[in-house]
């Protein structure tokens, strides 16, 4: 469709609402955490999350930022957050991978430079920043952690995990987490359909701060190359991003009715957490960098 500025505005912020609509992915006395920051993704899910439940007066919102410890990287970003938190005086909570296993993540690289281990960055911060999030959200009374993945992300996710035939990753990829438990809060992604061109757009037309370096470690991830692929493969077969994402839809059904992991949680033999196998991803990965247990 070809709209003005303000027809695209409304019809994204619709399209956000009918997303969680569509999966049931709030209720009206819902405590919100927000993952914040400071992108573009997260600043737009913020923005729109903050209209929609101006409307519910029994729900409330506030946000989480994730310090990873990337030198020269995360430090604007925390102050876009922090203006953007005070301006609408919303309840903010800073929490590092410092405060988490009392490394950056940049100590994190070095190690396995250090002792030749091959992880990626991106495998580190992920178990690392899953886990913050949760730790917090909880910590503080959400009943939903809401993330802002959009299309592409959902896209990109969708087609890594077909080619390294990760069911059991695909199985956890739904709108709203099947494997429930209490001290697990409820992932949810309202920009799940919304491409990330589109985020753009609407952050230029609203006159949004957003930070907009890209993480040093980007370029090393396996996703950035999906990410080259679709992006090429979009601009001569438009809509294959949303191919991708129903093509997920259809195939979740089958994997609920037929999961390739055992619906159970375990404690973690290590640290307690909630885990679907003995030990959890963070120990072993504290294992193995920190010598740790």
């Amino acid at each position: 469709m070809k709209l003005c500025r303000k027809c695209f505005i409304t019809s994204l912020e619709k399209k956000i609402a009918k997303t969680i609509s569509k999966y049931s992915m709030l209720q009206e006395n819902d405590r919100i955490a927000i993952g914040l920051s400071g992108g573009k993704d997260s600043m737009v899910l913020f923005h729109v999350l903050n209209k929609i439940e101006a409307r519910f007066p029994h729900s409330d919102i506030f946000t989480i930022t994730i310090d990873e410890g990337i030198k020269g990287y995360r430090d604007e970003s925390l102050e876009i957050v922090k203006g953007v938190v005070k301006q609408h005086d919303i309840e903010h909570y800073h929490y590092s991978f410092k405060d988490l296993c009392g490394h950056t993540l940049d100590e994190l690289v070095q190690i396995t430079t250090e002792k030749q281990l091959q992880i990626l960055p991106c495998t580190i911060c992920g178990v690392m920043r899953r886990r913050a999030l949760n730790f917090v959200a909880r910590e503080h009374g959400a009943s939903k952690l809401a993330i802002g993945h959009n299309l592409d992300d959902e896209a990109q996710t969708v087609l890594m995990n077909v080619l390294r035939a990760d069911l059991e990753r695909l199985y956890r990829l739904d709108p709203i987490p099947s494997l429930k438990h209490p001290d697990l809060v409820p992932r949810i992604k309202p920009l799940r359909e919304i491409p990330e061109k589109e985020t753009s757009l609407y952050l230029y037309y609203q006159n949004l701060p957003f930070h907009s370096v890209e993480c040093p470690y980007t370029p090393q991830a396996l996703r950035r190359q999906i990410q080259t692929i679709l992006n090429d493969l979009e601009a001569k077969n438009p809509n294959i991003k949303f191919s991708l994402l129903r093509f997920f839809d259809k195939l979740h059904p089958i994997l609920q009715e037929h999961p390739p992991i055992t619906k159970t949680f375990k404690s973690c033999s290590r640290c307690g957490e909630v885990t679907n196998t003995s030990i959890c991803k963070y120990c072993v990965l504290i294992d193995q960098l920190l010598n740790k247990k």
